[in-house]
C-alpha cells in the first residue's frame, strides 16, 4: 500500500497567512461586484483557482511529500541448467526433475512468493534471467559447462545488496567451467544439492588432443601423437586410424594406424603414430577411434588439425677439409633424398679439391666460390681456414643471420679455424669457441633429451628402441644461455651436450659433438636396417635448418584465414590467423571479425608486429562456451590505399561438448557447504530444502523515500494558470459590454 504525505516546513505557514487574505479579498470584492455584475460568482470561482494554483507554485521551496510503502525484499533463485544436471542416474531419474518438482510445488514456493520478490534465473556458462523453473522440455540443449561462481557474482554485482535478501542455489555442485571472477557474492547463498551419490558409470572412448607438425614434407616420415583415454569401458587397448582428409572433408585417405593401451582409471595414453603424407596441399589430419556398443558420447571420437604438406626444394652445400668416411656416409644419405639437391666441395690434397654437382663429378686446382645465398643450408665438416678464410666466415655470418642453416660436423681442422678467428662466434652456441673444447675417444651412447624427444630432429627419426654409439666426442664446457641441448652423450655417469643448437636473426645453428657418427650406418647396415637412424636423422636435420615450418605461405591471395584444428571443445582456447599480401596491402590493414553464428558479434584482430619478414599475421584468441558450429566473416580493410578494396573471407569450424560434465555427476555437496559458510548462508540437502523457510523469514519493510515535484516547471500546470486567466479575461469583456436593463 502506498501512501503519500504533505509535510510542510516553517515557511509554510506564512505562505498559508498570505493565500487566507488573497481569499478574503476577493470574497469582499464578489461582494461588491455581484450585484451589478450578473457574472460576479463565476468571477470569484475563477479569481479562487488561478490564486490556488499561484499559491502551489509559491509552496514549491517550503514543502516535502513522502512517499510510504511496503517493500518487499528480493529472493534469486538460480537453477543448474548444464549438462551434468540432465544425466539420469541409475534409478533413470535426472537431477532436473527432482529440482523442478521441488521448484513447483506450493508447500515450498508459495511462502516466498508472498514475502519476497522472486528473480530466477538460470546458468550453464552464462548466467541467463528466466521467467519461472526450468524443466527438462523447458530448454532445448543443455549448457556444456558450469560456472557457479560467474553465476553467484554476475547476480551480486547487478542486484543491490540492501535489496537482495538471498541467493538460493540449486546444482549438484558441479564446477566443469574456470570463472574468470571468483569474488564471492555479497548477499548470502543457500544452495539445495540436487543429485546422487550414486550416479550412473559414463561408457566413453574419447580422443583428448592430437599434435602433429603444422607442415610436413611430403612422402617423408612424419610424427604425431595422440591422446586417449577411455571410461567405463572394460578397454585394455583402442584401436587409432589416422587419416588425410581435403578441407571439405570429401576425399580421404589412410596414411597410419595404431594401437594405444588404456588403463580403466580414465587416466589419458600417449600414443606416437608415424605417418608418410603422399600429396601436396593443406589436409585435415583426422585421428578416429571406432564407437563402442555402450558409448555415450560418440562426438569425441574424433578430432582433426589441419596440416600443410609441402613439396621442399632444398639445396645443401656440403664442405668438407680432407677424405673422410664421414663425407661418403652423409654424401650418400643426402643423395637419396628426392628433396635435398646436394653439392659437395671436399679437399682431397694440396690445391686439389673434389666438387660434385648433381650427377657431375670434376677435381679442381683451387676451391670453386660459392655463393652461399643459393642454398638454405651448409654442412661444414673438418675444415680448415684454407677453405673457409675471412671473407667465407664473413659470408656465413650473413647467411645465417638472412635465414639460412648451418650445421658444424667437424673435429680438430674445423674448430681450430674457428678458434682463431672471432667472425663466427656470434652465431655459436658455445661460449669462447677453441679454448672451451676438449677431444675425447672414449664410446658414447647418444640420449635424447626432454626437450630433443618433441624436436623435429629427433621426434621422427630415432625410435625407442634405438641407442647410437658414438666413437670420440667434443666436449663444450660453457655453453650461451641461448643454446639447446637436444641429445647429451652418456658414458657411465659422464654426461655432455651431444647436438646443440641456437637460433641466430632469421636463421639456425646446430653442433654435431659426437664423432665417428657414421658408424651408425654401418652398425644398421649389417643389421639389415633399410632405413637406418644415420639417414633419418640428417634428413630430419636438414629440413630443421632449412627452416621450412617458418617459410611464409605462398600467398596466391590477398587474405588468408585460418585455424589450427577443424574442431574444439567448449572452453579449449581457439586461435584465428589472419594473413595479408604486402604485395596487395602497402600498410598493415585493419582486420575486423564478424562472427555470424551462433551470435552475431564483431572484433578485431590484433596484428602480429613479430613477424617482419612475409605477409601480415594477425590473431585473436576466445574460448566457446556453446557447442556448435561457428562461421565467421572476416574483413581486411585497405588504410589510405585507394587502388585496394576491402578483401573478405570465410572461416567455419566446429565446437565439440566437452566430457567434463559427464565425468563430474556426483553431488559435491563439499563444495555447496563451504560456499554457504564462506557467504554467511546454509546448505540444505534436497530431503531438507523445506528448512530454508524458517532461516529466510524475514517479514516486508516499510519505508520512507523523498520524492520531490517541480510545479513551477510543470508545463500542464503552466498551461492551465494561462487557460483561467483567458477565461477571466473573456468574462470581464462579455459581462462589463452588457447594458444596465440587460444585466440581470
Amino acid at each position: 500500500m502506498d501512501v503519500l504525505t504533505l509535510v510542510p516546513r516553517l515557511p509554510f505557514f506564512s505562505v498559508l497567512l498570505l493565500y487566507a487574505l488573497v481569499v478574503w479579498a476577493l470574497w469582499i470584492h464578489y461582494q461588491k461586484t455581484s450585484r451589478r455584475l450578473w457574472g460576479g460568482r463565476y468571477y470569484f470561482l475563477n479569481r479562487a483557482a488561478v490564486s490556488t494554483l499561484l499559491f502551489l507554485l509559491m509552496l514549491h521551496p517550503s514543502r516535502e511529500i513522502q512517499h510510504h510503502t511496503r517493500e518487499k525484499k528480493i529472493l534469486a533463485i538460480v537453477q543448474d541448467a548444464s549438462s551434468s544436471f540432465f544425466i539420469a542416474d541409475e534409478n533413470e531419474k535426472a537431477p532436473i526433475q527432482d529440482a523442478y518438482q521441488l521448484l513447483t510445488d506450493p508447500q515450498f514456493i508459495d511462502y516466498f512468493k508472498s514475502n519476497f520478490e522472486i528473480h530466477w534465473h538460470r546458468f550453464d556458462v552464462d548466467v541467463q534471467p528466466v521467467s519461472g523453473p526450468i524443466g527438462e522440455k523447458s530448454i532445448d540443449s543443455p549448457g556444456a559447462l558450469s560456472r557457479i561462481g560467474h553465476a553467484l557474482h554476475t547476480i551480486s554485482s547487478r542486484l543491490s545488496p540492501d535489496i537482495l535478501a538471498g541467493i538460493v542455489l540449486v546444482t549438484d555442485g558441479s564446477e566443469t567451467g574456470v570463472s574468470q571472477n571468483n569474488t564471492l557474492p555479497s548477499a548470502p547463498v543457500y544452495p539445495i544439492g540436487v543429485g546422487s551419490d550414486h550416479p550412473r558409470p559414463i561408457c566413453d572412448r574419447e580422443i583428448q588432443d592430437v599434435i602433429a607438425p603444422p607442415k610436413v614434407t611430403v612422402k617423408s616420415q612424419a610424427k604425431a601423437s595422440v591422446f586417449v583415454r577411455s571410461l567405463g569401458l572394460d578397454d585394455s587397448s583402442i584401436p587409432i586410424t589416422l587419416s588425410l582428409a581435403d578441407e571439405s572433408g570429401e576425399a580421404e585417405n589412410v596414411v597410419a594406424s595404431a594401437t594405444a593401451a588404456v588403463s580403466h582409471a580414465g587416466q589419458s595414453a600417449l600414443c606416437s603414430v608415424d605417418f608418410i603424407p603422399e600429396a601436396t596441399g593443406r589436409f585435415r589430419f583426422i585421428a578416429r577411434v571406432p564407437l563402442h556398443e555402450n558409448e555415450m558420447l560418440p562426438h569425441n571420437n574424433e578430432r582433426s588439425i589441419y596440416i600443410d604438406v609441402v613439396d621442399p626444394d632444398i639445396p645443401v652445400l656440403y664442405l668438407e677439409g680432407s677424405p673422410r668416411f664421414e663425407f661418403k656416409f652423409l654424401k650418400r644419405a643426402l643423395e637419396e633424398d628426392e628433396f635435398i639437391q646436394p653439392t659437395n666441395i671436399m679437399k682431397i690434397g694440396e690445391n686439389r679439391f673434389f666438387v660434385q654437382i648433381g650427377d657431375q663429378a670434376s677435381q679442381e686446382t683451387t676451391r670453386p666460390a660459392a655463393d652461399f645465398s643459393q642454398y638454405k643450408v651448409i654442412v661444414l665438416g673438418d675444415v680448415g681456414p684454407e677453405i673457409l678464410g675471412q671473407n667465407g666466415m664473413e659470408d656465413l655470418l650473413h647467411f645465417v643471420e638472412d635465414g639460412g642453416g648451418l650445421l658444424f660436423w667437424g673435429s680438430k681442422n674445423l674448430w681450430a679455424a674457428l678458434g682463431s678467428a672471432s667472425t663466427l662466434q656470434p652465431l655459436l652456441p658455445i661460449q669462447d669457441g677453441a679454448p672451451s673444447i676438449r677431444f675425447s675417444l672414449d664410446s658414447y651412447t647418444l640420449s635424447v633429451s626432454r626437450l630433443g624427444r618433441n624436436h623435429p630432429m629427433f621426434s621422427a627419426s630415432l625410435s625407442d628402441q634405438e641407442e647410437p654409439q658414438v666413437q670420440g666426442a667434443l666436449y663444450f664446457s660453457s655453453l650461451k644461455p641461448a643454446a639447446s641441448i637436444l641429445a647429451h652423450l652418456t658414458q657411465d655417469q659422464v654426461r655432455i651436450p651431444g647436438v646443440i643448437t641456437q637460433r641466430y636473426g632469421r636463421g639456425r645453428v646446430a653442433i654435431m659433438a659426437g664423432l665417428n657418427a657414421w658408424q651408425w650406418e654401418l652398425q644398421q647396415g649389417i643389421q639389415g636396417n633399410k632405413t637406418t637412424f644415420f639417414h633419418r636423422f640428417w634428413r630430419q636435420s636438414v629440413r630443421w635448418l632449412a627452416g621450412l615450418e617458418d617459410e611464409e605461405y605462398d600467398m596466391e591471395e590477398p587474405l588468408i584465414v585460418r585455424t589450427d584444428q577443424y574442431d574444439y571443445y567448449v572452453g579449449e582456447p581457439v586461435i584465428m590467423t589472419a594473413m595479408a599480401s604486402r604485395q596487395y596491402f602497402e600498410t598493415p590493414p585493419s582486420i575486423t571479425a564478424h562472427c555470424l553464428e551462433p551470435i552475431e558479434s564483431t572484433l578485431t584482430m590484433a596484428l602480429d608486429r613479430s613477424f617482419v619478414p612475409g605477409p601480415y599475421r594477425y590473431s585473436y584468441e576466445f574460448n566457446p562456451t556453446k557447442p556448435g558450429r561457428c562461421t565467421f566473416q572476416i574483413q581486411a580493410h585497405p588504410g589510405g590505399q585507394e587502388d585496394a578494396a576491402t578483401v573478405e573471407s570465410t572461416l567455419s569450424f566446429e565446437i565439440k561438448e566437452s566430457a567434463c560434465e559427464w565425468e563430474q555427476t556426483t553431488l559435491n555437496d563439499a563444495y555447496l557447504k563451504q560456499l554457504a559458510r564462506q557467504t554467511g548462508g546454509q546448505y540444505y540437502p534436497l530431503s531438507q530444502a523445506m528448512l530454508l523457510q524458517r532461516r529466510l523469514s524475514e517479514p516486508p519493510e516499510t519505508k520512507s523515500r523523498l520524492i520531490e515535484y517541480e510545479f513551477w516547471q510543470n508545463p500542464w500546470l503552466m498551461s492551465l494558470i494561462g487557460s483561467l486567466l483567458c477565461l477571466e479575461w473573456g468574462i470581464r469583456r462579455r459581462y462589463e459590454r452588457l447594458k444596465p436593463e440587460d444585466k440581470p
